[in-house]
């Protein structure tokens, strides 16, 4: 059995920036309309209700749910980031230039590459439990925290380089260059 998410398409850009800009729209849109997207909370009561063996249906549900929940922790990441960029851009009246490309292309390297990559590893981790025995709840559990943990150490690694980027946009500002 294969537990990857079914893979979405897109619309094809030109432009880098553009894509993304969309992109992160589009994901907002589906959190806000997208009744099947669970919280923290009812992903963990859901956890709960699992049975002591759960079915492998019901793993691959909610395996789909706390991977659909980490990669929008990404997505809200970088929003934060453009938010106060944006506030701090109309309140001082500075610009950096390349700050959206430069929170992008830190995206791609966190979101679009390495956690594939970290969901695929743990992807073939589960396959491998599931095909050796009937997994316990507990031992799913215990993959899914693991897989949180890789997670949050890339979107701290993301927030970090964002952090840089507004700590540049920062030492524009004329009472900052007294210093």
């Amino acid at each position: 059995m294969d537990f990857g998410k079914p893979k979405k398409k897109t619309k094809k850009s030109n432009n880098k920036e553009e894509v993304y800009e969309n992109e992160l729209k589009e994901v907002q849109e589906n959190i806000e309309e997208d009744e099947k997207q669970l919280t923290e909370e009812e992903i963990e009561e859901l956890m709960n209700s699992l049975e002591l063996h759960p079915q492998k249906s019901d793993i691959r549900n909610v395996w789909w749910q706390v991977c659909g929940n980490e990669e929008n922790k990404f997505y809200d990441v970088i929003n934060h980031f453009f938010t106060l960029y944006d506030e701090i851009k109309h309140k001082y009246k500075v610009k950096k230039d390349d700050f959206r490309k430069n929170i992008w292309a830190y995206f791609d390297e966190m979101a679009k590459k390495q956690l594939p990559e970290k969901e695929t590893s743990f992807e073939k981790q589960l396959n491998d439990l599931v095909k050796e025995k009937r997994i316990t709840k507990d031992e799913f559990r215990v993959l899914t925290e693991k897989y949180k943990t890789a997670c949050t150490e890339l979107r701290e690694e993301l927030f970090s380089m964002c952090q840089v980027e507004i700590a540049q946009v920062m030492m524009q500002l004329p009472w900052w260059k007294g210093y």
